[in-house]
């Protein structure tokens, strides 16, 4: 005794971490993390959110109407929006180069099994929790900044993490 023989930890170094990081957002209520993805997975995105925002600014323009289907709630900022990403597989159109299998991609090395969040997932919002979106907030040169501020006012148990 006296010479660290005593129970081991058997979570990973991921899940030390994770519960770390929970501490750190249930006190400040806010996080940044670094790495989440590589450069060429992000270049990647970032084509593919450009391109769907081309889309959905030519969908909306014929009716108006399909706003929030495209931009959810938070759809008449000036230079800002927050675009929803479709999570169902789909076609690409054969005149349009768009990479179709991205936002998979993303989901999988964010959330999958050795995904770079998906410890700090697990401890705070569970494998009961649910995954309710995907989307990208875009900024045009114009916009405002964007303060941090809260989603939802306060409540002992978070309801949803951004």
């Amino acid at each position: 005794s006296g010479f660290g023989a005593g129970k081991r930890d058997a979570r990973t170094p991921s899940q030390r971490l994770a519960v770390q990081q929970a501490k750190i957002m249930s006190e400040d209520g806010v996080m940044r993390i670094d790495n989440v993805l590589d450069g060429e997975t992000c270049d990647r995105m970032r084509k593919h959110v450009l391109r769907q925002q081309e889309l959905a600014d030519v969908e909306t323009a014929k009716n108006t109407a399909l706003s929030e289907d495209y931009y959810g709630v938070e759809n008449r900022r000036k230079n800002r929006c927050d675009l929803l990403l479709s999570l169902v597989p789909g076609s690409e159109d054969d005149d349009v180069e768009d990479d179709i299998d991205i936002t998979l991609d993303v989901l999988r090395n964010v959330l999958g099994e050795e995904g770079t969040l998906r410890p700090i997932y697990e401890e705070l919002v569970t494998n009961d929790g649910e995954f309710y979106e995907f989307a990208a907030v875009i900024t045009n040169p114009g916009s405002d900044r964007q303060q941090i501020h809260p989603d939802l006012p306060f409540r002992k148990e978070a309801p949803l993490y951004v």
